[in-house]
């Protein structure tokens, strides 16, 4: 009998702490998709032309949301790739559980998403400075709006929001692949048979309805509800599928 007591909080902050350590590739990606978003971006989002006889106007409309949405993808990737055998042997050296790897890799998820979310919004300074540098040449860069410091920081914690909110989806997806790889194909399958389903009773399909119950939300503080509600959901079933596919492993 051991007579070191190894206490569950010791253990998930060293399990924190290697992983932070040992997946500077996730800090590599992040960077590199980000960098794609603002490649794309410089091409626009939109034009619009008025012009008349003495006069044509031109304009391109630049936005961020490109950066957002490839930050989002790297949150889900991320989160699944984390659930593969080569990542969760990592957690061997350590003295223990399954729950404690799991809660030391959503913490670790939940540290690089807020650094996500983070970078994803200040990259549209970059952007701009991108558009204002290479893009506009005769022309006049002018924001579309300005906005306030409180709004700034509701919008860039609503960002890290569903940076998290994708991780805990990738998570739940990838605990599945493990559990079954036939779920690559079942789960796919099932969200598009749904949607056809809910278009062919006259509704907005599967992606639809999920954008706009989640993410269509004017208050920030029940936008956050619901995306921690999902997101721990999604952690709490891949944490039970998990055990699961250790008893039956067993």
């Amino acid at each position: 009998m051991s007579l070191i007591e190894v206490r569950t909080g010791d253990v998930i902050k060293k399990q924190f702490a290697f992983k932070w350590r040992s997946h500077p590739g996730v800090f590599t990606s992040l960077v590199t998709i980000q960098v794609m978003g603002i490649l794309f971006s410089l091409m626009g989002t939109g034009a619009q032309f008025m012009g008349g006889e003495f006069f044509e106007v031109r304009s391109q409309i630049f936005s961020g949301d490109l950066i957002i949405s490839f930050t989002i993808f790297w949150g889900f990737l991320t989160a699944l790739l984390l659930t593969t055998r080569a990542y969760r042997e990592d957690d061997f050296p350590f003295v223990s559980t399954r729950l404690t790897s799991h809660l030391s890799t959503v913490g670790f998820l939940l540290v690089v998403c807020g650094i996500a979310g983070l970078t994803a919004v200040l990259s549209e300074n970059v952007l701009r400075a991108a558009v204002y540098t290479f893009v506009v040449q005769d022309g006049q860069l002018l924001p579309a709006h300005e906005m306030e410091a409180s709004l700034f920081g509701a919008g860039m914690a609503a960002v890290i929001l569903m940076v998290f909110l994708a991780a805990g989806a990738g998570y739940l997806f990838g605990v599945f692949l493990q559990w079954n790889r036939l779920f690559l194909l079942i789960i796919p399958v099932l969200m598009f048979g749904i949607s056809y389903l809910m278009q062919r009773s006259g509704e907005d399909g599967l992606a639809n309805y999920l954008f706009e119950v989640l993410f269509d939300e004017g208050n920030i503080v029940l936008f956050a509800v619901k995306a921690l509600l999902v997101s721990i959901t999604c952690f709490v079933g891949s944490f039970w599928i998990a055990g699961r596919l250790e008893v039956k492993r067993s």
